[in-house]
């Protein structure tokens, strides 16, 4: 996130709220393990006592506890496409409100159970904060100068016209008329008729301001970047800046009472007044990470809330600030799966992690090595190597209790290690580095790669004298694959795949069936022992990590952005699968069937019962088409040995008949289709985008000519021709 909304007073009740709360949500799809209870950016808190509290953030993430921190109900993605979540406010007992990204408005009316989305009409800025002055009357303010008004409970939200176009980040009130807000630039912004009309305030400052809070109508406190605090005691008239103790942006303010105020910022910072901002004193604890909101329900008891799903009880008259977050934060880049009770996690600054209770609770392994490991491989539930950066490559021989580091290979990063038994392996890493043990790498022997500039990231057995390796080509002149028929004594040279882009993990599952995966959405499958791939078309655009499958049907790929995929029918099509996170996520392993395991940044470890949970169908909001034009062609380049059709799409604002015409480049006329009285809509392929009965199917062309015959590499142009007129698109065809 580039903003970073903060948290003061969010309730307009006490802690009656959550008391019905505690009833946890049953744990479908991807579920948290690491960190505890979750570790997606928290934004917002809203607290009511020592014991209830609820806080939401990243990825549709609303998190509660009505134990102090005991126990939690973790919900994710509660929105339909895992808006982030900026802000809550709660009216009382039952309804509360939650804004966020893409113009997200949600609703509750069961303390947080369940939320429904609350419509904005064409609003799709983010919306930072939301207050409300009474049941029905509330605001809601975010980019663009964006200011909301609901008369009505949220049923109806209305734009207000809006003096400024910077991106506002709070709002308060002083009463039902006087509602203030604040932004980028300096921005203050003031209504005195309900949020009806607003008017630029002098401001005594061009940085951000990213909250505003009246502690009474005459006393109101400004925060924003670097170390921004302002105070007015003669309601927003004027303002003076306080000295205070950092230089760190500040993004939300608390105050329990008259007199004394909290406030959160970058980079750990608190700060805490008890004379109304005065003086402002710095708490010191152990963070150094983003704190987003705090929210104090009395002068004893407060929660901070922040990056990387971190949460902190403040408490006592010493102000204590104890973490009830717990886990590990190193990023995560391979996982080990042998058995429900066999599980380890390797990643950054040569973090080995293990659990033998299902991935409930994990503990630290010693790897005695600082460098970051890329891949970790057990052939047993004692044997097991790890490799990383600089050529690091550890094994051991109990299970974990004990790491031994071989002397170090190579300068080069090794990013993937695999076994065929105990003692034969092949571990791969940048640059054609290939080495090969035959004593569970204790001891390894350099094999010699022809291309250098092929930076290797994994390899496959599927016997245990053939081997295949994959990565990316640091020249973007195509993609070379290796393989081995001597169980990895020797690599050569197998194939070059045009374009150039980079594979991050291939598997085979017999002598003819496999699959690869990488970088921008590809997915490959062979048939034919490697000799031809055929590219896959997906749901999502992605960098995609790593595979698992369970069976040659059924099988799961990860990638950045919290992406998972689903396929049940050899890798022939993709669902994609409602997400937890939007973490990137390095590496997926499944036990069986329904139970697997995901790992990525920031100590991300998610865990699935059920197959990874129902497929979402992402909803792209679009009206009817209105315009008459050809939209493109894909995929664009069309490379021969990645498929053998070529869609080329188009858009009808109105009926018409359709003709489309292929042009080579001299324009020679290829080939014409003739499709006849056509309706209004989408012709390509989108069928998860609303509204039903717009999207319908592409044209599909085989790169054949009029005569059958296929087409030489070239540019082609291919011309949509309606009642409305004719366009055209580029199409680059490579054999």
């Amino acid at each position: 996130m580039n903003h970073r909304p903060g948290g003061r007073r969010n309730a307009l009740l006490g802690f009656a709220l959550l008391i019905s709360a505690t009833c946890g949500f049953a744990q479908q799809g991807w579920f948290w393990q690491n960190p505890y209870p979750q570790g997606n950016d928290l934004n917002t808190v809203v607290a009511f006592d020592a014991l209830h509290f609820v806080t939401a953030g990243d990825a549709g993430t609303v998190v509660l506890t009505t134990d102090g921190g005991v126990t939690w109900t973790v919900q994710s993605g509660i929105s339909d496409r895992a808006h982030d979540i900026y802000s809550l406010f709660y009216v009382n007992q039952s309804r509360g409100y939650a804004v966020g990204d893409s113009g997200l408005i949600l609703v509750t009316t069961d303390g947080g159970r369940s939320w429904g989305t609350q419509h904005t009409s064409a609003n799709t800025v983010p919306l930072n904060r939301v207050a409300f002055a009474n049941a029905n009357l509330g605001w809601a303010v975010g980019g663009g100068g964006t200011l909301l008004r609901t008369t009505d409970g949220g049923q109806t939200w209305l734009g207000a016209s809006s003096p400024t176009s910077h991106t506002l980040f709070g709002v308060d009130f002083i009463s039902t008329s006087y509602v203030y807000a604040c932004g980028s630039f300096g921005t203050i912004l003031r209504s005195t008729n309900s949020g009806l009309s607003w008017d630029t305030l002098h401001t005594p400052s061009l940085f951000d301001f990213h909250d505003i809070h009246f502690v009474v109508p005459t006393l109101g406190v400004l925060v924003g970047t670097h170390g921004t605090l302002y105070q007015s005691v003669d309601s927003a008239q004027s303002w003076q800046r306080k000295s205070i103790p950092t230089t760190k942006t500040l993004f939300g303010i608390s105050y329990p009472n008259f007199g004394e105020g909290w406030v959160v910022g970058d980079s750990g910072s608190m700060i805490h007044t008890t004379d109304n901002g005065t003086t402002w004193n710095p708490l010191i604890f152990d963070s150094t990470r983003s704190l987003n909101a705090v929210a104090f329900a009395t002068s004893q008891t407060g929660w901070v809330v922040g990056a990387e799903g971190r949460i902190f009880k403040i408490s006592g008259a010493s102000q204590t600030v104890d973490s009830v977050s717990k886990g590990f934060r190193a990023n995560l880049r391979s996982v080990a799966v042998l058995a429900q009770n066999r599980l380890w996690a390797a990643g950054d600054r040569g973090g080995v992690y293990f659990s033998s209770d299902s991935g409930s609770t994990w503990t630290a392994q010693q790897s005695n090595v600082t460098q970051n490991l890329n891949f970790i491989f057990f052939t047993d539930p004692l044997h097991g190597v790890a490799v990383g950066d600089s050529g690091t490559a550890i094994w051991t021989l109990d299970g974990g209790n004990t790491w031994t580091q071989s002397v170090p290979l190579t300068a080069q990063s090794l990013r993937c290690v695999k076994f065929s038994d105990p003692n034969n392996g092949v571990a791969v890493g940048d640059q054609g580095t290939i080495y090969h043990t035959i004593d569970g790498g204790q001891s390894w022997l350099f094999v010699n790669f022809s291309d250098p500039t092929l930076n290797f990231h994994s390899l496959a057995y599927y016997d245990q004298d053939t081997i295949w390796a994959v990565g990316g080509n640091a020249t973007g002149i195509g993609q070379k694959i290796g393989k081995s028929t001597d169980g990895g004594r020797t690599f050569q040279e197998d194939l070059l795949l045009q374009p150039a882009f980079t594979l991050n993990e291939i598997r085979f599952f017999d002598q003819n069936f496999g699959i690869m995966v990488g970088d921008k959405g590809f997915i490959f499958i062979s048939t034919d022992h490697g000799v031809s791939w055929l590219r896959k078309q997906v749901p999502v655009s992605a960098n995609f990590k790593s595979l698992s499958f369970v069976s040659e049907d059924k099988g799961w790929v990860c990638g950045d952005n919290g992406i998972t995929l689903r396929t049940e029918d050899r890798g022939q099509t993709w669902k994609q699968l409602k997400s937890s996170t939007k973490r990137n996520l390095h590496a997926i392993r499944f036990l069986n069937a329904t139970t697997g395991w995901v790992v990525g940044d920031n100590g991300t470890i998610l865990k699935t019962t059920d197959a990874g949970g129902p497929v979402v169908i992402i909803q792209i909001p679009r009206g009817a088409p209105q315009r008459t034009t050809a939209t493109g062609s894909y995929p664009n380049p069309f490379y021969e040995h990645l498929g053998s059709i070529l869609h080329l799409t188009y858009e009808l604002s109105g009926p018409s008949d359709v003709k489309i015409t292929i042009y080579n480049f001299l324009g020679e006329k290829i080939k014409e289709f003739d499709l006849g009285y056509q309706q209004r809509g989408y012709y390509d392929d989108q069928f998860d985008r609303p509204p039903v009965g717009y999207s319908e199917n592409s044209l599909s062309w085989d790169c054949r000519d009029k005569l059958g015959m296929p087409v030489p590499t070239g540019i082609y142009f291919y011309r949509v021709s309606t009642t409305a007129g004719t366009t055209v698109q580029k199409m680059v065809i490579v054999r």
